[in-house]
């Protein structure tokens, strides 16, 4: 990712095939640092609906600054990011480009439900995965 060379260890979460998958990746070793990522197509009038989701583990801690804060502004940056590999996805299937496009910063409460509860992680571990989050984020804003 970005030229960060890591292993994660990733286990299907919700598998309801042709339409409906969702993901798990996470640390080998370490489950409570965790993203779960889903994506849900549904045949449309012309084309696909896509609906992409993804709960990071800083979803289960208390909304209260900075914490929420952060959390907004990871949710904000996820949003956006899939607007291009939509595009992307279109380009390499030689099919239109997506014509109407919506997001929402907050994941999917059935995908939050899944993550392991933030009282399992220690404060260190917490506070560690909320800093890496947040530099990853600035990263991702910079490219």
């Amino acid at each position: 990712m970005r030229g960060i060379n890591y292993v994660t260890a990733n286990k299907i979460v919700i598998w309801q095939p042709p339409y409906r998958f969702a993901w798990r990746v996470g640390l080998p070793g370490m489950p409570g640092i965790a993203q779960i990522w889903m994506f849900d197509l549904q045949p449309a009038t012309g084309g696909c609906r896509v609906t992409n989701g993804v709960a990071l583990t800083l979803y289960t801690l208390p909304t209260i600054p900075p914490l929420s804060m952060l959390r907004d502004s990871i949710g904000r940056g996820y949003a956006g990011s899939i607007v291009p590999t939509l595009h992307n996805l279109a380009a390499m299937l030689e099919v239109p480009a997506p014509t109407e496009i919506s997001s929402v910063s907050e994941p999917p409460a059935e995908l939050v439900g899944l993550l392991p509860p933030a009282d399992l992680l220690g404060g260190a571990v917490m506070a560690a995965a909320a800093l890496a989050a947040a530099a990853l984020n600035r990263l991702a804003r910079r490219s």
